[in-house]
């Protein structure tokens, strides 16, 4: 199977399929990513030189080359499912059948007969770049004058691959794997598209002068992935990890246009953990990236539906500081007892030991008051702060006996008792 920086879809090929004159220019295998799936109906007659037949539901798929995408472009042999964002490699394709469809429908080029799939789209969760709708009736000129402007950086591109003209070599020492491996590079190439390789090559650096440049924060096949960027403008983004890291040397290397490449893969992304987006996973990878695009999308998203992430176990696996970031916010969409319970499960599952603050704490230890404390009890019944008072892990009698009887003398004077998302907005 392909593996991430290493596969390439087929840049530009939808023009060709679409127009039978220059069918013959195609290069099989086709890499393509499925946009879209439908059913349709095909007249199939019932065996050779038989008059009668009957229609038979076939899928129809929607595909992308990375450049460009075609509505109802392939009807699909026999009962596949593909799903969503996958990417299958194309062997063989119809392009002979007829196909009756009504005046106002796209027209289908053809019937793959025979592909391989690359990878699932579940894993994948949305499609990589911006490509443009090509239509057939417009798929002409605009097609083939985008082609020859990008026909000098994938010649070019291809050198690179093919590790000629190349004067640069990235090494990567601390890489997992095989040993001693290398990615070849054009410095021309690198300093056009990023400031910060300018300033590398240009400003004497003793290892970028040796020809030999190593890299200890990434693995080769991100950088070839980056690589294949800046020739291309576009990179088939397979896992929201791949396009996490490529996130991260975007804003190294200062490449503007791959920093917004793979924000919209990742804002957009439609993997989900019990029908959510899943925020502890973005929190996790953004670690290294440090994007605050991605770090206000996902806490606004926990904000939004926080009853529901306290309940997924990855909740167990966060840590000390994002939980206490996250009973820091003023308007979650959830109830006081539902997040004093979460705390309660997270306390039990990480083993942490109450200690009060009077006691001191070594440096990196903390404390599970810093948790209590930021719950807001006077928006709980008293009913249910008096079976919290008894939790052994919050120890709250112990470390404040008056506690209690503070919050009934509270309830007492208090009228009112709302969920949090209600009073912040007090």
């Amino acid at each position: 199977m392909e593996g991430e920086g290493c596969l390439e879809l087929s840049l530009g090929c939808l023009p060709q399929v679409v127009r039978g004159s220059r069918r013959e220019g195609l290069a099989f295998p086709l890499i393509l990513q499925v946009l879209d799936s439908t059913e349709g109906r095909r007249w199939a007659v019932q065996g050779p030189g038989a008059r009668a037949g009957s229609y038979t539901t076939r899928k129809i798929i929607t595909v992308s080359d990375g450049f460009y995408s075609k509505v109802d472009c392939f009807w699909l042999e026999g009962n596949h499912t593909l799903e969503l964002y996958s990417i299958i490699k194309v062997h063989n394709i119809d392009f002979d059948h007829q196909y009756e469809r009504g005046r106002d429908l796209p027209r289908i080029a053809g019937m793959i007969l025979d592909f391989a799939l690359v990878r699932r789209g579940s894993e994948i969760g949305y499609f990589s770049g911006k490509p443009v709708k090509l239509r057939d009736r417009d798929n002409g000129r605009g097609a083939e004058t985008h082609l020859l402007q990008d026909s000098l950086s994938q010649k070019l591109w291809k050198q690179v691959k093919e590790e000629r003209f190349c004067d640069v070599t990235f090494t990567f020492p601390s890489a997992p794997g095989p040993p001693r491996q290398t990615v070849k590079a054009q410095k021309n190439a690198l300093i056009a598209n990023s400031p910060v390789f300018e300033a590398q090559f240009e400003g004497g650096f003793s290892d970028a002068s040796t020809g030999c440049v190593p890299i200890e924060d990434t693995q080769p096949k991100y950088m070839r992935g980056l690589l294949q960027f800046i020739f291309t403008r576009f990179l088939p983004l397979l896992s929201l990890r791949q396009a996490f890291e490529m996130l991260y040397l975007a804003r190294k290397y200062l490449i503007p246009d791959l920093e917004s490449y793979t924000k919209n893969f990742i804002l957009n992304n439609k993997q989900t953990a019990a029908g959510v987006t899943d925020v502890f996973l973005f929190l996790e990878m953004n670690v290294k990236a440090c994007d605050d695009d991605v770090r206000q999308f996902a806490w606004a998203q926990l904000r939004s539906k926080a009853n529901v992430f306290i309940r997924q176990p990855r909740f167990l696996d966060i840590d000390f500081a994002t939980l206490e970031s996250l009973l820091s916010e003023p308007s979650l969409n959830c109830q006081e007892w539902e997040l004093a319970s979460a705390v309660r499960r997270w306390v039990v599952a990480n083993e942490m030991q109450v200690r009060c603050s009077e006691e001191g704490e070594e440096e990196g230890e903390v404390c599970t008051h810093q948790l209590v404390e930021a719950l807001r009890w006077e928006a709980m019944p008293l009913r249910e702060v008096a079976l919290a008072s008894g939790w052994t892990e919050f120890q709250l009698m112990k470390s404040d006996p008056s506690f209690l009887a503070d919050m009934v003398q509270y309830w007492n004077l208090s009228v009112t008792r709302m969920p949090r998302c209600q009073l912040s907005q007090q």
